[in-house]
């Protein structure tokens, strides 16, 4: 908890610098995101000979260097920061960077670079459009914003109530509504892995060593046969016990490496659906960060402001590239709220 307490002070300290950086940064970080997810819908692009001789390849370089540069500029701020601060040895320490840094005689340049990158690239826009969604959901459901508050306001009753593990463990009706707004809009659609041992789904159907396998993450949350006739509505009493039980291997909010535990006989991309568990090397390494952090913000917007819009919630759309993403306008009203 402190860790998000100890990264808005640093950014308080350095707001003008680091708000330049990162809004460059940001830009640069989605416009590369954004060449990926075209190299993935051009089946040639899939060769690196081909895709290597195209102008999209040429601007995905250009945009890769423009945020490495701006990366090692913030790291090497960082690193002198460090040098001159007394206080070093306090809790500043577990952040990030300072934990990179302390690890700066074992990895090269470039490594540190790629680090620093994978956690902005990965942590800004898919934790912003967790939120974004949530808060767009919640402005569309009126009765389930209300109800979020009073928990909020029951938790919290001041501004000045520490926010601390335990606490937003209380906040139970919350983490049901990121979860149904995970499930309605989960951060990454669709993921690719592949298969490192020879696999029988079922009796003479067999995924072989090296086959690349596609998990369609949204199409496995939108499932009438698995939620229930009410799939497309937000509902976020479907995450309580009673219903959610036999439910969990259902449920992907992040993308993961997989333990198979049993067959389910339901088809899901004309392959029979494997109930998994999100567990091992390649699982989100940064998901406990990201849902605490989207509970935090949730908690300051809504103690805060208040949120409706115009929009319809059957008729939302979305964009399925990387990190998914609303097409169209994103109209949220957002208003004040009067201290009790």
């Amino acid at each position: 908890m402190r860790l998000l307490t100890e990264s808005l002070n640093v950014l308080k300290r350095k707001k003008k610098i680091v708000k330049n950086c990162e809004l460059m940064s940001c830009k640069n970080i989605f416009s590369a995101s954004d060449i990926v997810s075209e190299r993935f819908r051009h089946i040639p692009w899939f060769f690196d000979f081909i895709f290597k001789r195209s102008s999209i390849y040429r601007k995905e370089i250009i945009e890769r260097d423009k945020s490495y540069n701006i990366l090692k500029e913030i790291v090497e701020r960082k690193a002198e920061k460090r040098k001159i601060d007394q206080e070093f040895d306090t809790f500043a320490q577990n952040t990030f960077l300072n934990r990179l840094l302390l690890l700066k005689d074992k990895m090269t340049e470039q490594q540190m670079k790629e680090h620093v990158y994978s956690v902005g690239s990965a942590g800004y826009e898919t934790t912003g459009n967790a939120v974004a969604h949530c808060m767009l959901f919640l402005a569309q459901h009126d009765e389930v914003q209300k109800k979020a508050y009073e928990e909020i306001l029951k938790v919290f009753p001041s501004d000045d109530t520490p926010i601390t593990h335990q606490s937003l463990l209380e906040l139970e009706f919350m983490e049901r509504v990121m979860k149904e707004s995970l499930r309605i809009s989960p951060t990454v659609h669709a993921m690719v892995r592949e298969a490192m041992n020879d696999f029988e789904v079922t009796p003479g159907q067999i995924i072989q060593k090296g086959t690349f396998v596609c998990i369609n993450i949204y199409g496995l949350h939108h499932r009438k046969d698995l939620w229930g006739d009410d799939v497309e509505s937000f509902n976020p009493d479907r995450f309580l016990p009673e219903h959610f039980h036999g439910k969990q291997q259902c449920f992907i909010p992040f993308s993961g490496e997989f333990l198979v535990i049993k067959i389910l006989n339901i088809l899901i991309l004309q392959f029979p659906l494997i109930s998994i568990i999100q567990v091992g090397r390649r699982n989100c390494i940064g998901y406990r960060y990201a849902f605490t952090s989207f509970k935090i913000m949730l908690v300051k917007l809504l103690r805060n402001f208040k949120f409706s819009s115009t929009l319809k919630f059957n008729e939302l759309q979305f964009d399925r590239k990387i990190a998914l993403k609303l097409i169209g306008p994103h109209l949220v009203k957002i208003e004040r709220r009067q201290k009790l």
